[in-house]
Formats: structure tokens, C-alpha cells, sequence
């Protein structure tokens, strides 16, 4: 059996499924997803469960598995695999890793003809992305991604002239064409790049689900200018190329795995593409085409395998209870620190302040070395730059007084509810990551301590089913 991890965002999950399904097939054993990070609280959902994948395996707990030798690096996975055996192989890390192992076997890395895109449909229709194709039937399409947030914070967005050299270069070629943007930051976007009549700004308000649905559409666009390096835009070139014979994407340079699916534009293509840029026109009544060019929809997919935020808001606030009634909150803990688990008292934080209460976390023992400790409150934000909506406030000298920083969040004197960290919250945080996971029908589950969970959660209707799972000791 390869056991792979899977863990990150949605690009990173595919491309380390892809590596799973691969060797899998060439070695005709059976495959196993390693979804412990998820179980745990990682702060992005596992989201692969929303496409029509083969069936497979499911680990939820790694801490019940035999210790394997871990293969992290190219070396040895290409051991491995050339002296394979009938042994588990567990595999960890990202694409770049496992360079030596691409380079004899270059058919294992994710590519435009992978086997793996073929299973990238959704499971259920979505209206959002039907309504995308029938818009650009009969037209030249463009497709641009802009990956801001997460990317601006660590210095690896793309600059905007080169999206605009691009677009320009393009538009020549192609004047007639209809452009599409796509980004994380999609009103900054707008900003940027003005309302010219030709422009749609592609925004898709449905949870984790929104993203994959946007990723589809991205995909099926003609021409694509996109994130250096984006995963999620190098994956939706790739798909559009392999599946539904797109043109090679535009990219500001080629990075580890890019060289069958972009180009890149020359200083005089570059230029020229600039130069005619100037040439767009803001030639759209910006706030009347919106409602127009935004594809937004306030309906759900009624299927209980892809519960998206606004669902399991409703979900969190009939499990635990709250009327409607906003409270002051404030969560004062002593718990290890890091953002990129969402448990704990932190994950009450996210909670209690998505379904609509005031919220303040207070945490004595930060490191340095987050770079976060400030003497002042500040606004939480998770690892891509969301806005989780409530106050944080982390030191690392218990002696502080606490009280003056609760007084001094208080308005007007307000009662404020205080829960410190004795509190249980297992119940909370496998149920948030059961929410945020709902494993599907085809997964066979190897680990005991959940092992009668997907057949049921597959099936829920509301969240009463997930307390009596509970109460029967399941969880």
C-alpha cells in the first residue's frame, strides 16, 4: 500500500494525491490518504472529497499506524520504487522534494496529461459553473488569476504590471476577447485593473467549494495569464490544457513544474503589451456591470458531502446552543500557539465570532518567533490573510494584568463572559473538523477510532445525527 499525507491548501493536496494515485497504479497496489492534519484542526480544509475521485483508503490518525520509515526527498522515493516490495511506503513532502525521483521518472510528476484530472469534476452539478461555460460559448476567452492576500504578505505576488503587460499583449492578439479575473482579493483586483466593458470580475461566495468552483471555471478559459507560483493557477493551466485543449498559460517565469503548461513573454512582447494596455477603456458603469459580470448565487448545493460556511454556521449554532443573543467573549489561555491548527481554545475563538459574537483571545504563552506579540489588541487573521473577525491579544509574560486588557476591550462597561482554559473543547474541535471534512461513500476508513464515521456522515441530514455519534461514544 503508499500511504501519502496529504496536507496544504487545494493545490497542494492534488498534486500529492496525484503522486499517491501514480506510483500506486505503476506498482497495481492499493492507495491510502493520510487526512490526520485535518482531524487534528489544520487551518485549510481537505477538499479533494468534493471531486468524483476513485476509491481509496482513508487514515485519520497516523498515531495508530506502524511506524514507517518516512520518504521526504527524491533519493529515497526513487529507492523505494525501484526495489519495491510488497512493505507500506508512507510518503511526506512537497513536489520539489522528490526533483531526483521526477527526473528519471517524469510521467509520476502532475502534468497536462495526468490521470488525475480526468477525476476533477464535481461531484454534484454546480449552477455556478454551468452558468460559466454558457458565457463563454462562441468567444475568446481569458482567463486571469491574481493571487494577492497570503502571496503580498511573503513577497511572492507577481507585480501588476506584468498582469497588465500580459493582458495587453493578449487583448492585441485577441481584441474581441472577453477577460475574466479570478483572485483571492477580488476587490483589490477590481481596483487594480478598472471596468473596462470586456472585464468580469469572477467571484464565487460559497466556502471551500466556492474555490474549486472557481478553479473549474479558470480552467476553461482559452488563454490563461497566471500566478507564477500559484499552484492553484499552474494546476488550472494544466487541467485546461490536458482536458479541454486550452493554450499554454502566460506566466511572469517558469517555475518547478511549469515548463509543458506557460510561457513566458519577451522584453519586446512585454513592452508592446504594456504600451497597449493604456489602450483599455473604463467604458463600464462599474457599479451597475457588477451585478451583471459577478456570477454570485445564493444557492447551496443540497448535498450534505459539501457543507459550505453559511451551512455550518447555522450547524455550530444549534449545536452549542446560542439564541441570537450577541455576547462579549473573551478566551484567556495558556495553550501552545499556532496558527496553522485551528483547536482549542483558538478554534472556540473562531467560532463563537462566526456565528456573530464579540470576541477576545488572550494568550500567555507566545513565542517571539511568531512575529505577533504586540503590546496592543489586534485583528486575527490566519495564514492566507483571512479576517477570522475577533481580537487577539498574545504576550508571553503571564504576570501581565489581564484585567486592564479585558477593561480596556470593553466598551462602555459591558458584561463580558471570561472562559479560561479548563474548559473542554474535543467535542468542539472534532466536530468542526468532521464539518469541514464529511468523508465520502467510497473511503474505506483504517484507523479505529473513527472507524464507523464516513458511512454515517455521509449521510447526515442535520447536526442532531452528529451528537447521537457522540453520545454512542463514536467519536
Amino acid at each position: 500500500m503508499v500511504i501519502v499525507r496529504i496536507f496544504g491548501g487545494f493545490a497542494s493536496q492534488l498534486q500529492k494525491y496525484s503522486l499517491g494515485l501514480n506510483i500506486a497504479d505503476a506498482k497495481k497496489t492499493e492507495l491510502c490518504l493520510d487526512l490526520s492534519d485535518y482531524m487534528k484542526g489544520y487551518f485549510r480544509p481537505f477538499v479533494l472529497n468534493a471531486f468524483c475521485l476513485p476509491e481509496c483508503h482513508i487514515l485519520t490518525d497516523r498515531k495508530k499506524l506502524i511506524r514507517k520509515k518516512v520518504i521526504s526527498n527524491g533519493r529515497q522515493l526513487l529507492e523505494a520504487f525501484d526495489n519495491w516490495n510488497d512493505e507500506d511506503v508512507y510518503i511526506s513532502g512537497e513536489e520539489s522534494q522528490f526533483s531526483e525521483f521526477f527526473e528519471k521518472y517524469p510521467n509520476m510528476k502532475l502534468s497536462n496529461n495526468s490521470k488525475v484530472y480526468s477525476y476533477i469534476k464535481l461531484k454534484k452539478e454546480s449552477n455556478f459553473v454551468t452558468d460559466f461555460k454558457k458565457k463563454i460559448e462562441g468567444i475568446y476567452s481569458i482567463g486571469v488569476h491574481v493571487r494577492l492576500g497570503d502571496f503580498v504578505a511573503v513577497g511572492a505576488a507577481d507585480s501588476i504590471d506584468y498582469y497588465k503587460a500580459s493582458l495587453g499583449y493578449a487583448l492585441s492578439m485577441h481584441p474581441n476577447a472577453r477577460v475574466f479575473f479570478f483572485s483571492n482579493d477580488i476587490d483589490e483586483v477590481r481596483e487594480r485593473f478598472g471596468n473596462d466593458s470586456r472585464f468580469s470580475f469572477v467571484s464565487r461566495e460559497n466556502g471551500y467549494l466556492g474555490d474549486l468552483e472557481e478553479f473549474l471555471c479558470l480552467s476553461y478559459c482559452d488563454l490563461k495569464i497566471i500566478s507564477s507560483r500559484s499552484g492553484y493557477s499552474r494546476y488550472a493551466a494544466q487541467l485546461g490544457i490536458g482536458q479541454y485543449n486550452c493554450e499554454k498559460a502566460i506566466t511572469n517565469e517558469i517555475v518547478y513544474g511549469m515548463e509543458n503548461s506557460a510561457i513566458t513573454l519577451d522584453e519586446m512582447q512585454y513592452n508592446a503589451g504594456l504600451d497597449n494596455y493604456k489602450y483599455v477603456k473604463n467604458d463600464g458603469e462599474i457599479k451597475k456591470e457588477n451585478e451583471e459580470l459577478e456570477y454570485r448565487y445564493d444557492t447551496m448545493l443540497n448535498n450534505s458531502e459539501l457543507i459550505n460556511l453559511v451551512d455550518r454556521h447555522k450547524y455550530w449554532k444549534e449545536y452549542y446552543g446560542y439564541s441570537g443573543e450577541v455576547h462579549n467573549i473573551v478566551y484567556i489561555t495558556s495553550e501552545k500557539f499556532n496558527r496553522w491548527y485551528n483547536k482549542g481554545q483558538y478554534l472556540k475563538a473562531i467560532v463563537s465570532a462566526r456565528i456573530g459574537h464579540n470576541v477576545l483571545y488572550i494568550n500567555t504563552r507566545c513565542k517571539e518567533s511568531y512575529g505577533l506579540i504586540k503590546d496592543e489588541i489586534t485583528d486575527s487573521k490566519d495564514y492566507d490573510g483571512r479576517d477570522l473577525e475577533f481580537k487577539l491579544f498574545l504576550i508571553q509574560n503571564s504576570n501581565i494584568d489581564i484585567s486592564s486588557i479585558v477593561d480596556s476591550w470593553i466598551e462602555n462597561g459591558d458584561k463580558c463572559d471570561v472562559i479560561h482554559d479548563k474548559v473542554s473543547t474535543k467535542i468542539l474541535t472534532l466536530f468542526d473538523r468532521l464539518l469541514g471534512i464529511l468523508l465520502g461513500d467510497a473511503c474505506r476508513v483504517i484507523s479505529k477510532n473513527v472507524k464507523c464515521l464516513p458511512d454515517k456522515l455521509s449521510m447526515l441530514s442535520n447536526v442532531s445525527d452528529v451528537t447521537q455519534i457522540a453520545e454512542k461514544g463514536n467519536l
